[in-house]
């Protein structure tokens, strides 16, 4: 059964928060998000959450592209053996 969930999400404008609802009602539409999965993914989240956040911040600042990087595939290396 959906139900309705509430996150805060921090945004610079009214724009870049259209934009995010939009991109998670269309996730939210693809059903690949569930309690379980949710729930089974926050043991490694919180175990790496530090690489995790660094990965983010990789592509933020440098594209998809940091991903291919050396650093990039080797975090993502690391993250997969665990």
């Amino acid at each position: 059964m959906l139900r309705k969930i509430t996150i805060a999400v921090d945004c610079a404008d009214d724009q870049e928060r259209d934009m995010v609802q939009d991109i998670m009602a269309e996730i939210s539409g693809m059903g690949i998000l569930s309690a379980n999965s949710i729930i089974g993914m926050y043991p490694f989240l919180k175990a790496n959450r530090a690489q995790i956040f660094e990965l983010f911040g990789m592509v933020s600042k440098n594209g998809i592209k940091s991903i291919i990087s050396a650093k990039g595939i080797s975090m993502l290396t690391q993250l997969t053996r665990r």
